[in-house]
């Protein structure tokens, strides 16, 4: 992604951004909490995640050089969500 971000003359971050902080920060919190509650958190951001690239994907402006790259990061973000949505039931 930073090669097309550069391509487009776009700048390339060098350091988390607030809301992957804030994410972060979730799950950090629900460590105090427990196991399912850290599962919860970490659910929730990929919930947002999902919805980000959801909207990344029909955004009518995106670039065409990006459509692949983006898509397979959306790809895996399913299935880490699936993933948080399947394993909580495999442990009760």
């Amino acid at each position: 992604m930073e090669i097309v971000l550069e391509e487009h003359e776009e700048d390339v971050p060098d350091s988390p951004s607030i809301k992957q902080w804030l994410t972060k920060g979730k799950v950090v919190l629900a460590e105090l909490i427990g196991d399912k509650a850290i599962l919860g958190a970490m659910h929730s951001n990929e919930e947002d995640t999902n919805t980000a690239y959801e909207r990344v994907l029909n955004h009518e402006d995106i670039w065409n050089d990006a459509v692949e790259i983006i898509g397979r990061g959306y790809a895996d973000e399913r299935r880490h969500k699936i993933w948080l949505e399947v394993y909580p039931e495999d442990e009760e």
